[in-house]
């Protein structure tokens, strides 16, 4: 039997969610009776939901302020295990904070140490411009087995640190999640309070990592402010009901439900606006992609659900991952950076 570990993944984060749920997926119809560990930051949340796909999780959470229990957690884990597969996704780049990119060098590190392979898969790398990113990347990359990059922009900025033999480009697995059942589907429109109608739908993805990123704070931040504006513009010009759909769920600080209430606030019409509050896996979220006329997003597995289900999508992005994975679909057009955003350009 051959045992995997899966790092840099989990299932606050429904993106997150989705590659570990497709990967295993993939994995088990060439390898029936592989086991697979979940290396988790937030042990006992994914416990709960990762026990739906017979995944194993253990206490990753290390911090520098704690002691060093789960990295002996995890050298032990690695003793039985035969490769290891990293899923962090956007894990090393400028965008990243260097105690980020740290905690990922560490597991390759231990990967190392313990004479295990380990694989980054569905990976958007890049740009290395900090001196520190840089060096600290080149060194750790150097030691992966093999990299699987999502586009030909993280390929160059391999390339550019000198990275070329062991690199691949491939999809993301999570364009092979399907989505949940019709059945489930009108449950969850049922219990959202979500009507059928006649006016178009539009779904907004909206994203806690921006919201931190821009100036303002609560309903006067300027990427709140700027949602309001737009859901008002359409619903107004376009005469729409709008849909926000939460892609990450957290039990501390500010999620992407936080984010949408704000923006809730501002809207005037607000009765064309449902607000979904309940926590839903990834089959469900790509199920309710497929009820869209149109969907804006700034969580970027939020972009690869409403594509992969062919439903007309513009992209707010904070890094390099969303101009890639459109510019893979030949729809990068549809890219707004959210440094430049304004209601006149989307």
């Amino acid at each position: 039997m051959k045992k995997i570990l899966l790092t840099g993944a989990g299932f606050q984060n429904k993106g997150s969610a989705a590659m570990v749920i497709s990967v295993q997926k993939a994995i088990r119809e060439l390898l029936p009776c592989a086991e697979f560990v979940l290396a988790s930051n937030s042990p006992q949340f994914d416990a709960k939901r990762a026990k739906d796909y017979n995944l194993k999780v253990i206490n990753y959470a290390f911090t520098y302020k704690r002691n060093l229990k789960p990295v002996m957690t995890l050298l032990s884990e690695l003793r039985n295990t035969d490769v290891v597969i990293d899923l962090s996704g956007f894990g090393f780049s400028d965008k990243i904070k260097n105690t980020g990119i740290l905690l990922r060098a560490l597991t390759i590190l231990l990967c190392k140490i313990s004479r295990k392979p380990i694989i980054l898969y569905s990976q958007s790398l890049g740009p290395f411009n900090r001196r520190f990113a840089r060096i600290a990347c080149e060194i750790c990359l150097q030691r992966a087995k093999f990299i699987c990059v999502r586009g030909e922009i993280s390929k160059k900025y391999l390339n550019n640190l000198g990275i070329k033999n062991n690199i691949r480009i491939y999809a993301d697995s999570a364009f092979l999640l399907e989505p949940a059942p019709q059945k489930r589907l009108d449950e969850i429109l049922h219990l959202e309070k979500i009507p059928k109608t006649q006016r178009k739908r539009i779904g907004v993805a909206v994203n806690a990592r921006i919201y931190e990123r821009t100036p303002g704070v609560g309903t006067d931040n300027q990427y709140v402010k700027l949602i309001a504006k737009l859901s008002d513009f359409l619903i107004e010009h376009m005469n729409v009901e709008i849909v926000f759909i939460p892609y990450e769920i957290t039990t501390k600080g500010y999620d992407d439900r936080s984010i949408a209430k704000m923006i809730h606030k501002k809207i005037k019409a607000k009765t064309r606006v449902h607000l979904i509050t309940n926590e839903y896996n990834p089959h469900e979220l790509k199920a309710l992609a497929q009820t869209l006329d149109l969907f804006i997003g700034s969580r970027f597995h939020s972009i690869i659900a409403s594509t992969s289900m062919a439903v007309p999508t513009i992209a707010i992005g904070w890094g390099p991952k969303y101009f890639e994975i459109m510019q893979t679909l030949g729809q990068e057009e549809y890219v707004v950076d959210h440094n430049n955003i304004s209601l006149s350009r989307l």
